[in-house]
């Protein structure tokens, strides 16, 4: 009976290394990587007890390429990834990862990281709002057992339209008004950077008691390093105006993490465009003065 619980003993050992990505019979070849989870949520950094995220997906990769993937249900546990020692590795962790609007690439052994990339579906000529994607990375050469906390951050950023006096320059027919935003990439890697061709954005849009062309808080994804968002307002297929910069040269770039509130008053002979930053989630309105 002994010999027997053993033997499930040695079994059950089997299918965790199995399960954590290191495959051996000698399992003094395999290392082990514990996971800590931690949220960065608008530059304020909480336990995983946030409920900013509630998923992670977790790739493992090695020297040779993509070894495996991880589904993180909650991640206010710890998760250990099994291992081969002699070798390096690497992971990337997305939280809130959705397939509705984002394309994510079919893995396959040996995979390499950079060819992984996550890009927006498109419905027509536009994307999709993408989901509220976190990210966090982490490499290391040093095979001995560690843990590791690995911190995700929001790298989607959200911008904010607002559009007054559209009747001074465009006359009193606004009602099939809308604004569409392009940006440079429709993409991120696996290194957590944006890659990718131009995609462009057309979230919903409506009239405040003000008659100002509105539209909601909308998340896009990021844009490359000294890339930029062009802002242009529609009437039906008629372009009407378009920018990408304020009215002091400035490009408009929407940060991660950052919420992008952009103003447009058409009431004057040269358009007067503002950009607002305030962080995620804070619900801006101008003052009148």
């Amino acid at each position: 009976m002994a010999h027997y619980y053993r033997y499930i003993a040695y079994l059950l050992a089997v299918a965790f290394i199995v399960f954590g990505g290191c495959i051996r019979e000698d399992l003094s070849d395999c290392g082990y990587l514990t996971l800590k989870f931690k949220v960065s949520d608008s530059r304020e950094e909480t336990n995983a007890g946030t409920d900013a995220v509630d998923s992670a997906q977790v790739y493992l990769f090695d020297s040779r390429g993509y070894v495996r993937t991880v589904e993180v249900g909650d991640i206010s546990k710890h998760y250990t990834l099994g291992f081969e020692k002699s070798d390096e590795i690497s992971i990337a962790a997305w939280g809130n990862l959705r397939s509705d609007s984002i394309e994510i690439p079919g893995m396959h052994r040996g995979m390499c990281r950079l060819c992984a990339i996550l890009k927006l579906k498109k419905q027509d000529e536009y994307c999709p709002e993408p989901p509220d994607l976190f990210f966090a990375s982490y490499r290391s050469e040093d095979t001995v057992v560690d843990t590791v906390i690995v911190t995700l951050e929001r790298i989607v950023s959200s911008v904010t339209i607002t559009g007054k006096h559209l009747s001074d320059s465009f006359g009193t027919d606004t009602a099939g008004c809308y604004f569409v935003i392009r940006s440079t990439t429709d993409g991120i890697d696996f290194n957590g950077e944006a890659v990718g061709s131009g995609a462009a954005y057309r979230p919903s849009a409506y009239f405040d008691a003000e008659h100002n062309l509105k539209t909601p808080v909308f998340k896009i994804l990021p844009q490359a390093e000294n890339e930029y968002l062009t802002i242009e307002l529609y009437r039906g297929n008629e372009k009407l105006y378009s920018t990408h910069t304020d009215s002091e040269g400035e490009l408009l770039r929407a940060l991660p993490g950052e919420q992008l509130n952009i103003v447009i008053d058409f009431s004057r002979r040269n358009v007067v465009i503002r950009m607002i930053i305030t962080p995620w989630g804070e619900t801006w309105q101008e003052t009148v003065m």
